[in-house]
């Protein structure tokens, strides 16, 4: 990185050239250049080192002979970079930042020699060798859903041990707010993680209100005077009261359910119209489940000619011409109709399946989709 960012590399690379047509000038500094990289490289690695890149002339074979030194080309040599992995943990007095990058730098170091880590296998290394008073905090993370145990989504998890909650929790909220397209305000006030409202108001209530406390406590021996007292005891009062009822109001309606915005819900509704085997869409639902996931519910009007045609064009034509030709009596023409009748009704649930589908994949958020055909 280092002789990247002095415009070095390329003389490790061998990418820069010397122009025939040089000026004595511009040889003397392509020179100069190439023997800085040259030096660099020498007076950066450990003293054992040097000794085998002494003779080099060129920062290339230089960098080359350190290659082959360095870079693990056996596989005794990646089983004990996989074994020392495995046995990371966080050390007594370390930082959890600096614990989460030596497993992130372990885990890109073995892909370079080929040795891919599951993403499972990578969450579960910032887990296991965690100190016992993060117990509680890793037996929840190890009940998290599988789209939920990412390396990523635990690391900030596990960070937040580390941060006041009130800011985690504002974090979160504004995190949400944004890719909801939503202002803070309204992400709050629609509960749209109830969790992480309960925690941030109530952390919020306690931080404002041990400042009133202090505030009033400080002017009470300061005017020697109960009143600043006993109006700070009516404040914090009212402030947690205002905040059970923000909570109330909020969860009563995640608890009960809520429409999402009608302009997301129309979105949705021309989605699915678009589809060529739709021609309606009747009572259409979309409830906020919270922690952004919704349940849309619609009734559908499918287009009967569209739906036969999409099934004759899997048949072969001319054979059901033939069969129908063939046929004499009226057993034989009720045989007919229930075989390509009970493969058109499995051909209806296909297409629900196949529609439902689209509809997940290009809205993440709905978690349940329930089409009903009128």
């Amino acid at each position: 990185m280092y002789l990247m960012s002095e415009g070095l590399w390329d003389f490790v690379t061998e990418d820069k050239k010397l122009d025939p047509k040089a000026t004595d000038k511009e040889i003397k500094k392509f020179y100069k250049r190439r023997n800085r990289a040259l030096g660099q490289i020498y007076i950066h690695v450990s003293d054992a080192k040097q000794s085998s890149i002494d003779e080099c002339k060129t920062p290339k074979e230089s960098w080359d002979a350190l290659v082959k030194i360095c870079a693990p080309s056996s596989r005794a040599r990646q089983a004990s970079m996989r074994r020392n992995f495995l046995q990371l943990k966080l050390e007594p007095g370390e930082e959890m930042s600096d614990f989460l990058s030596r497993v992130d730098h372990a885990v890109r170091t073995l892909r370079d020699v080929k040795e891919i880590i599951a993403e499972t296998h990578h969450a579960y290394q910032y887990l296991d060798f965690l100190p016992p008073e993060y117990g509680q905090a890793s037996f929840a993370i190890y009940h998290w859903s599988d789209d939920d145990f990412k390396p990523a989504k635990v690391a900030d998890q596990l960070l937040a041990e580390f941060m006041p909650t009130l800011l985690v929790a504002f974090n979160a909220i504004r995190k949400g707010a944004k890719n909801t397209e939503m202002s803070i305000k309204d992400y709050i006030l629609r509960a749209q993680d109830p969790l992480v409202n309960v925690v941030l108001l109530e952390d919020f209530a306690a931080v404002l209100g041990v400042s009133i406390a202090a505030i009033c406590m400080g002017l009470s021996s300061l005017y020697e005077s109960t009143i600043p007292d006993a109006v700070g005891s009516i404040l914090i009062g009212g402030l947690l009261g205002v905040v059970a009822a923000v909570i109330i109001n909020t969860n009563t309606t995640a608890l009960v359910g809520r429409s999402i915005p009608f302009e997301k819900l129309e979105r949705i509704n021309r989605e699915l119209e678009t589809d060529v085997m739709i021609r309606a869409i009747h009572d259409a639902k979309c409830l906020d489940l919270g922690n952004g996931r919704t349940r849309y519910k619609a009734e559908i009007d499918f287009d009967g000619r569209e739906l036969t045609r999409a099934y004759l064009d899997k048949q072969d034509l001319e054979s059901l011409l033939e069969e129908m030709r063939n046929m004499k009596t009226m057993d034989e023409v009720e045989s007919y109709m229930l075989k390509h009748g009970e493969n058109v009704i499995d051909m209806v649930g296909a297409e629900i399946d196949r529609i439902e589908t689209s509809l997940k994949k290009r809205n993440p958020e709905i978690r349940h989709c329930d089409l009903e055909i009128l």
